[in-house]
């Protein structure tokens, strides 16, 4: 056995001079077989002096802003940098080799948790377990990992859709006090971001704070531990919103104040107004699908959509009060009184462009006298004030002849011509009228007052919300 040992102590060198170590493994044993060195150890010669970490994020896309469940999930690319004084040496006794690779189980690494994470896998953004670290000869540690995470983020849906969000990020060192390890985060400008179709990335603001730890016990003085607040600032792009609630929504209540312009007698009037309505619920429903159920504040939109909603559902209860009064068996009590009378039968529809009773009445008189006068043939000349008519009789046992007979007297005015039932239909019919087209007027007046009272709203919004915090102390 001794010599076996020894015939293989003596072919050592030869293999070590054939297979020669690398520089990087020379280096890697050069600073990790030692006795003195702890993975578990902050990378520090003098325990009082922190460990400076920073944070660079670089955001590369928003995969999804759950607005329902106020959940938003972004890609992005972690790389955080401190300095190991324990890891340095020269890069002249190693051929000049100045970086080298490292695994994250190897040297001390941070804990960084993200507290705003929905995800359990996910709430530890730096660790042990995630990514890779390259190690230069001055100590300088960079470990970069990508990172997929979905964070609560709160919205306020006041002015949705021409609103902007603000979505923070929350990091924290783990169980680390100030004292021990300092955070601090930066954004990485490069990638390509969080614009999507629906949202614009307007800024980015970081604030770097300290809070204060409660104690528990007497005998330790105040502690403080680092937190990094990073805040995302996104703005709506609200024209898909505008063209598939705001106009159709807006297009279907006007079309709800038709029925007012329907004729009484068509029997589509009231179906015009259901059929709306039914659309406009649609709508409600599109919209609570899409906004969060425990918002704080009340969405302009809503308003809005339950606004078109009410004036819809008041057409139909007006539509049959006009038509009530169009067909109803009783007369118009209020026609007993003059002043009513002359304004609802005169004055109102010659302001709203519509003929007037009287007129109503002459065009019935003249059309009943052209009706009996295209009911015969008119020969002759005016006798003794009457219009004579040569009347052709055929009469079997007789040969023709002709008689000269008076026509009837000359018409009557207007208002003498027509019975009593006739003129009360007739005036219904004219109040009616005057009715539908009032209450159109009144509908609209109140759409467009409402609509820009909205857009007065929506002018309101001063923006995203700041980042706030804690000030250092």
């Amino acid at each position: 056995m001794t010599l076996i040992a020894i015939f293989i102590m003596a072919l050592i060198p030869g293999i070590a001079a054939r297979y020669p170590r690398s520089a990087e493994g020379r280096i890697r044993d050069f600073l990790l077989d030692h006795a003195n060195f702890s993975l578990r150890e902050r990378p520090v010669k003098n325990s009082s002096h922190p460990t400076h970490v920073t944070l660079k994020v670089a955001f590369f896309a928003m995969i999804d802003l759950n607005e329902r469940d106020e959940v938003i999930t972004t890609a992005s690319w972690l790389t955080a940098q401190w300095i190991d004084e324990r890891l340095t040496w020269d890069p002249a006794d190693f051929d000049g080799t100045d970086l080298i690779i490292m695994d994250t189980d190897e040297i001390w690494v941070p804990k960084i948790i993200l507290s705003g994470s929905l995800e359990t896998d996910s709430i530890g953004v730096i660790g042990t377990h995630k990514g890779s670290i390259l190690l230069t000869s001055d100590g300088e540690v960079n470990l970069g990992t990508p990172y997929v995470q979905a964070t609560n983020c709160p919205l306020s849906v006041r002015y949705f859709p021409f609103d902007s969000q603000v979505c923070p990020f929350e990091f924290i060192p783990e169980n680390q006090l100030l004292e021990h390890v300092n955070l601090t985060v930066e954004v990485n400008p490069t990638g390509p971001g969080l614009d999507t179709n629906e949202w614009t990335l307007l800024e980015t603001n970081v604030t770097n704070l300290s809070f204060e730890i409660v104690n528990h016990t007497s005998n330790r003085p105040t502690s403080y531990i680092s937190v990094a607040l990073l805040c995302i600032h996104i703005e709506r792009d609200p024209w898909y919103y505008i063209n598939t609630l705001f106009i159709p929504s807006s297009m279907m209540c006007l079309l709800s104040f038709m029925t007012f312009v329907a004729p009484t007698d068509s029997g589509e009037r009231i179906s015009i107004g259901i059929s709306m309505i039914l659309g406009l619920t649609v709508f409600q429903l599109l919209v609570s699908d899409t906004l969060p159920t425990a918002s704080k504040d009340s969405p302009i939109l809503g308003q809005f959509m339950n606004m078109n909603f009410f004036l819809a559902c008041l057409t139909v209860p007006f539509s049959i009060g006009n038509i009530n009064v169009a067909y109803g068996d009783s007369k118009l009590h209020l026609m007993k009184y003059g002043c009513v009378r002359k304004t609802l039968l005169e004055i109102l529809p010659w302001l709203i462009w519509l003929p007037t009773y009287t007129d109503r009445v002459s065009k019935v008189i003249a059309k009943e006298e052209d009706h009996q006068a295209s009911a015969f043939t008119t020969e002759g000349k005016d006798i003794d004030g009457y219009q004579m008519r040569v009347e052709t009789l055929s009469m079997a046992a007789t040969p023709k002849r002709n008689k000269v007979s008076p026509l009837p007297a000359a018409p009557q005015s207007p208002k003498e011509g027509l019975t009593g039932s006739e003129k009360a239909k007739l005036e219904a019919r004219t109040v009616a009228l005057v009715m539908d087209r009032l209450t159109l007027l009144v509908f609209v007046l109140v759409f467009c007052g409402y609509a820009i009272n909205i857009w007065i709203q929506f002018q309101g919004d001063v923006g995203p919300r700041s980042c706030s915090g804690s000030d250092e102390p």
